[in-house]
């Protein structure tokens, strides 16, 4: 947890140095999975017997003799974390999306 509690608090920095917001834990939880990849493991969310958005209340709950062995997934090594890490021409700006007519009402 140590090492896990650096990087994670080395991903705050980095969202505060870029103007990001930071307010939504799981967004720095997931980037920092996805920086340094040895430091999470995902259980699929079907290998829960549960609410998945919940998975991990119930993978800490319940005795793991008593569950079926997880199957976990690792993320891929040297993923691209950083925009710089990323092919520049991957990295083309799309087409704006069409703006809205006076007569269309946008709904959220």
């Amino acid at each position: 947890w140590i090492r896990f509690h650096r990087e994670f608090s080395d991903t705050i920095r980095g969202f505060v140095q870029r103007g990001m917001f930071i307010g939504e834990d799981q967004t720095v939880l997931q980037s920092t999975c996805l920086r340094v990849p040895s430091l999470c493991a995902y259980v699929p969310f079907d290998q829960i017997n549960d609410n998945h958005y919940f998975g991990l209340r119930y993978m800490l709950r319940y005795e793991p003799s008593k569950q079926k062995p997880y199957k976990l997934w690792y993320p891929p090594e040297n993923l691209p974390s950083e925009k710089t890490d990323v092919d520049p021409k991957l990295l083309k700006k799309t087409k704006d999306p069409p703006r809205p007519g006076k007569d269309k009402i946008m709904m959220a």
